[in-house]
């Protein structure tokens, strides 16, 4: 009798165990980000797939550069001319289901002023694989000091969409 507990408790805890490992396997796969995630983007990782990866990202043509920065610079200058509405409309899908305008442009005032009240922006590599871009832009803030941002983007059936801002830290020694 003593035996047959001993047995019933090593399989039922070895059954919750394997339970356990595949429920945080499955937790992590589903809330793993592409490598440069940042602060807002871990809502917008719209696939995640074991089957079908995501192509590596390369410098982008002139034609997609141009894309990917007309998108930037169009929501800078809505930021600029305080048209929150209209900065939305670059929002990606996904973040405008999350997220209502109002609570968009209260995000964009506190977590991102020089975003907000940028005075100008200057374009440095883009990168895409025609599904997702990164476009990294050095925002001119209003006392003129230059701040280094990566937009994430992604294409969305006719038009590519932002799906998050990180601010970019360089660190090294310049020679």
């Amino acid at each position: 009798m003593n035996a047959r507990l001993s047995l019933d408790r090593w399989v039922k805890t070895l059954t919750l165990g394997c339970i356990v490992g595949l429920l945080y396997y499955f937790c992590i796969a589903a809330w793993r980000t592409p490598p440069g995630g940042h602060s807002f983007r871990s809502h917008y990782t719209d696939r995640v797939s074991f089957h079908h990866p995501v192509p590596a990202l390369r410098l982008s043509t002139q034609q997609a550069r141009m894309e990917l920065a007309k998108v930037v610079e169009s929501q800078l200058t809505a930021f600029r001319m305080e048209d929150y509405p209209r900065a939305y409309t670059y929002a990606g899908s996904r973040f405008q289901n999350e997220c209502p305008l109002p609570v968009f442009e209260a995000m964009v005032k506190k977590s991102y002023p020089v975003i907000a009240s940028s005075r100008a922006a200057q374009y440095g590599v883009i990168l895409d694989n025609g599904e997702e871009g990164v476009v990294n832009v050095g925002i001119l803030d209003s006392t003129g000091r230059i701040h280094h941002y990566q937009y994430f983007l992604k294409w969305e059936r006719t038009a590519w969409k932002i799906n998050g801002v990180k601010e970019a830290r360089f660190e090294g020694t310049i020679i």
